[in-house]
């Protein structure tokens, strides 16, 4: 995962020249921060792009904002065909990768919730209502992850019940904090049974 905090002109390059020496099969994207059908063409690394760009754009806002994707090795795509399952909602993409041969099906979630103070993040609550909906849809599958950048700040607090829950501990936060996103995010957690890694 790479929150690229925009992919614009004068520093595409560089970014660009990153992903390529990380050469991941599969990368989600946060912030790409691209406008209307905008896209990233990675096809000189090998790489097919899908994006979701945010609908609606602040009055003030100079460039795009939010925004996620996913880039795939046009190899990896040889093996799968990718399927896109939502779209709906800003700050989310679902997607399946499901390997020609076997069926073996991969869905991937890639999301970005603004921070609490953006006029986008003030609706937490819509966008975990849409996750877990999502997670109950399409959860049974071979693989499931859900990657991104949550602003969510929980702060000392479990993901999981430690009673019930047969999950390793996770490493103790440096953070400390917590913020109302991480209160919505652990909502999420709990009711989905997903944890953090």
């Amino acid at each position: 995962m790479l929150n690229l905090n925009g992919y614009f002109e004068n520093s595409r390059f560089l970014k660009s020249e990153i992903i390529a020496n990380i050469d991941c099969d599969i990368m989600c994207l946060t912030e790409t921060k691209l406008l209307n059908e905008n896209t990233i063409d990675l096809s000189d690394y090998g790489y097919s792009f899908v994006g979701h760009n945010r609908r609606e754009l602040h009055r003030r806002a100079p460039t795009g904002s939010g925004g996620v994707g996913l880039l795939v090795k046009e190899d990896i795509l040889k093996e799968f065909e990718l399927v896109i399952l939502d779209k709906s909602f800003d700050g989310v993409l679902a997607i399946s990768l499901i390997n020609k041969i076997s069926s073996y099906t991969i869905n991937i979630f890639i999301v970005y919730l603004p921070p609490e103070n953006s006029v986008h993040g003030r609706d937490a609550a819509a966008l975990f209502n849409h996750l877990i909906y999502l997670t109950y849809l399409h959860c049974n599958y071979d693989k499931f992850v859900i990657v991104g950048d949550f602003n969510a700040r929980i702060g000392l607090k479990n993901d999981v019940d430690m009673e019930l829950d047969c999950v390793q501990m996770r490493e103790p936060n440096v953070d400390t904090h917590s913020n109302q996103h991480g209160e919505e995010f652990l909502d999420f957690l709990m009711e989905s049974k997903l944890c953090i890694l």
